[in-house]
């Protein structure tokens, strides 16, 4: 049985429109099936029993969707069992006495795929599968909701899934302020109940309970089966009256939740938590889902304020402002009167700033200022998404379940086109000054514990240019050695699956040459001064080293300037390492260890950010372009985006005016980075294998999450890393390969990142004690969690640490890469004299408490082994 966590929709959407749009493909240049094409052949049909069935069958792939919708979310659960909706909703995945524990097996053995979901209002569940399927998976998803079966194991199981997604969503400051916003927001109406529950209330849920809760809710009379896609409506409606026509109907409880009470006044909340940067979320009352043409209206609105770079937050805010993280508008489509918001994430010195900007933005839309272009543009890009959605049969079943569950009209999906195009500025305005009064909104904040800590840039060694530029000057008059060290923020983390490799290619095609030189000349110049030049990955950002000496240093700078200004970007050197890199990707195919860590990575973090390989993929290197280079080099190396460290017997002064004059002129952007992922959110502990027919040996890397550079316990999990296996002192080492002869080759390592981290675990051993060796892995973390070390071993790894640490600054270049890479990471260049200190603090108790924390958490076993003989 494999553990789901359900899929959640986000409190800051484009209105209930991204249900459908969330599940979007990307615009292919030929035009999407219009949504209207399909409106004549949807049907809507009530059997005996009160289910309705809407089958919405469409010419296409031969793929087609199953989708159950319950008129049942949190809102209706008794205050004691909140989060019963949800946790009921992971129970049903444990299948029936045909299907137990083998529901999603089957499915996939379908080529299918399944999930679910709960919100407020309403619960649904799909399965998506090859047409050939439909009946199948009618009658599967039947028998899921009609005769789930499930033991106490079962439920004690799935209780701890339940509770772990609830601290995954407290861990998250973005979760959490959503949360308690929502909750702030109505107080004791039952919207304010959390989705996933209290630890108390999810906790006293018992088989019993699920019974009732079954019997109550999951009638004929308050479900809708959609099934739309490519298949036959006469078999489809047959099969879904034989699998659903014989539940009996029952009369739903009486539901009436009280009003929600109008303000009459600002009130604030204020959340103090752990972070660096603060957030807040200015929120009023929204439409219901029956109040049509203002829920449209909004819909427009949200796209004026929000919708993209051409919009007025992010022009005005987030771009020309330049004091933001992120910006946005918000809007939740529920049954009962929702929320709109508009929220921000900025440095704590900018609240006043921020919140007087975002006022502004709705003071000009309620005073009229809204034109005719903008919300034609809205209009048309609105429409354009609606009808590239309906190519996914999965879109269309999600959205025609959402308007028949919630509003009682499965059509509106066809009637919101018609509505929408008749929408003017006025109706827009009009909407607002009904919804919006500036001076009664709830106002929730987020902000650091300890919001007067000094910032990162207050040291004497950083100097920071008026276009972004940080500039990180140290003078060393005991070596004739003078290192650069340029970090710019990219790496995987801002990669998506589409465009995996970029970064590195890109830094890579500067040295390529510049404007002024070519590659031969460039080398052929450093070499005869006796410098050095090259480049570095990181997946947090690129690195550009020079190293020269005192008497040098002045004839390699405006080289070293020109590779990073000035690259040229031919034709030519692009298709040469283009070509190169494709090579290398495939000879990356032989490097056993390289293959099983880009899986770990996939799996600990998924397919952007840091799940991206390094080097990209094939297809998506096959796939680069020069202008895709140009537009990320544009995008990304900009001085706002770059940190440049220098150390070494240099003239602090002479420096100071040499990098402002060649870098001053440069252009900031004041734009935020967009990130892939940096965060670990396993809903369960992954096994990803392959095997190889040229393998005899099985690798392992098994990576658990670790905390950030930034975070607290940075440091005690390095120490834990030495100790669990660094070194041959560590216990992998004298444990399984010393001890037990089980591995022959074994290690961890502790990268430092920005967002969340990996502790990562290796060992090379054959194949017969792969089993042997996990476990063993596993018990030496789980020791250390339950019986921590003694102090003779904590100092062993402190100073192994330090060791590293120093040995790694003997060199001028060591030196300026550490402090610019802690200034890019976040942590600020204190962390380079206070990373000693903090080493030697760490403590037993110390150890054990984090080793207890992470080491319990999911975690992901990346293996390669031998492929089986036949």
């Amino acid at each position: 049985m494999s553990v789901r966590i359900a899929a959640r929709l986000s409190l800051c959407t484009l209105a209930v429109l991204t249900l459908w749009l969330a599940l979007l493909p990307p615009v292919s240049g030929q035009r999407a099936l219009a949504l209207d094409s399909i409106r004549d052949d949807v049907t809507v049909t009530s059997l005996d029993n009160g289910l309705t069935v809407i089958l919405a069958p469409k010419d296409g792939a031969p793929v087609a969707t199953v989708n159950a919708w319950i008129g049942v979310g949190s809102m209706h659960e008794p205050p004691e069992h909140n989060g019963i909706a949800h946790f009921f909703e992971h129970m049903i995945f444990y299948g029936s006495e045909e299907y137990a524990g083998t529901v999603d097996a089957v499915i996939e053995g379908w080529g299918g795929t399944s999930n679910a979901s709960t919100s407020f209002d309403w619960t649904q569940y799909y399965i998506t599968v090859p047409s050939q399927h439909v009946e199948d998976a009618v009658a599967m998803l039947a028998d899921m909701l009609i005769n789930g079966h499930y033991t106490e194991q079962d439920l004690q199981t799935e209780r701890d899934v339940v509770l772990r997604e609830g601290d995954q969503r407290n861990d998250d400051p973005d979760s959490y302020l959503a949360y308690q916003s929502w909750e702030a927001f109505y107080g004791d109406h039952p919207y304010g109940q959390p989705i996933l529950g209290t630890t108390e209330t999810v906790s006293s849920i018992t088989l019993e309970t699920f019974e009732e809760w079954l019997d109550t809710y999951y009638v004929p009379n308050n479900m809708t089966v959609i099934v739309a896609g490519d298949f036959d409506p006469d078999a489809a409606l047959q099969a879904v009256d034989n699998a659903f026509g014989g539940m009996e109907p029952r009369e739903l409880p009486e539901f009436n939740p009280p009003e929600l009470s109008p303000r009459t006044a600002i009130e604030t909340l204020e959340i103090a938590r752990d972070i660096e940067q603060e957030r807040v979320r200015l929120m009023w009352r929204g439409p219901a889902a029956q109040d049509l043409d203002d829920q449209i209206a909004l819909d427009v609105l949200l796209y004026v304020l929000s919708g993209g770079r051409s919009s007025r937050i992010y022009r005005d805010i987030v771009r020309d402002l330049g004091v933001v993280t992120s910006a946005d508008a918000g809007y939740f489509t529920t049954q009962l009167p929702s929320i709109f918001q508009l929220s921000a994430q900025y440095p704590p010195e900018r609240a006043g700033v921020v919140r007087a900007a975002l006022l502004d933005q709705m003071e000009r839309v309620l005073d009229g200022d809204l034109t005719e272009e903008e919300v034609e543009t809205a209009k048309t890009v609105l429409i354009a998404q609606w009808d590239r959605s309906a190519e996914r049969s999965r879109s269309i079943a999600s959205t025609l379940g959402f308007y028949a569950t919630v509003m009682g009209q499965p059509n509106f999906a066809f009637e919101y086109l018609d509505r929408i195009r008749t929408i003017t500025p006025d109706d827009i305005v009009q909407m607002a000054r009904k919804y919006v009064d500036l001076g009664s909104q709830l106002e929730v904040r987020m902000v650091p514990m300890d919001a007067e800590a000094p910032a990162a840039d207050t040291s004497e060694d950083l100097m920071v240019l008026d276009n972004g530029l940080r500039l990180i000057l140290r003078q060393d008059t005991s070596t004739n050695v003078v290192a650069f060290q340029t970090f710019v923020g990219t790496g995987t983390s801002v990669e998506t699956a589409a465009n995996s490799g970029i970064s590195t290619f890109t830094n890579a095609l500067m040295l390529r040459g510049t404007e002024d030189q070519t590659e031969e000349e460039i080398f052929l110049d450093i070499e005869n001064l006796g410098a050095t030049l090259g480049q570095s990955q990181l997946p947090d950002m690129a690195n550009v080293t020079l190293v020269a000496t005192a008497d040098t240093w002045t004839e390699a700078f405006p080289i070293y300037v020109d590779v990073l200004t000035r690259p040229a970007f031919t034709e030519e050197e692009f298709n040469r390492l283009k070509t190169e890199r494709l090579l290398d990707l495939e000879a990356s195919l032989d490097d056993k260890f390289g293959v099983i860590y880009d899986q770990l990575l996939a799996g600990l973090y998924g397919d952007s950010g840091y799940g991206s390989p390094e080097l990209g993929t094939l297809d998506t290197i096959e796939a680069l372009t020069l202008d895709n280079v140009k537009e990320f080099h544009s995008r990304h190396y900009v001085p706002d985006n770059m940190v440049i460290s220098v150390t070494g017997n240099v003239d602090p002064q002479l420096l100071a005016l040499r990098l402002e004059s060649a870098f001053e002129s440069l252009e900031g952007t004041g734009d935020s980075i967009e990130h892939g992922s940096r965060t670990i959110d396993l809903a369960a502990t992954m096994e990803p294998t392959v095997a190889r027919p040229d393998a005899n040996l099985a690798w392992i890397v098994m990576g658990y999450p670790a905390p950030g550079v930034g975070d607290d316990d940075y440091a005690v999990m390095k120490v834990i890393n030495s100790i669990v296996g660094s070194g041959a002192a560590s216990r992998m080492f004298t444990t399984l390969r010393e001890e037990q002869g089980l591995a022959y080759s074994t290690g961890s390592f502790f990268p430092s990142r920005s967002g969340t981290s990996h502790l990562a675990l290796y060992a090379i051993v054959l194949p017969d004690n792969k089993e042997s060796t996990i476990a063993g892995i596993r018990a030496i973390l789980q020791d250390v969690a339950e019986n921590g070390v003694d102090q003779d071993e904590l100092d062993l790894a402190v100073n192994r640490e330090i060791g590293s640490f120093i040995r790694r600054r003997e060199t001028s270049s060591g030196r300026a890469f550490d402090i610019g890479w802690y200034e890019m990471l976040g942590a600020g260049i204190q962390l380079d004299a206070e990373y000693p200190d903090r080493l030697r603090a760490v403590t037993t108790e110390d150890v054990q408490r984090v080793a207890a924390d992470y080491f319990n958490r999911f975690h992901v076993v990346s293996v390669l082994e031998p492929e089986a003989s036949e």
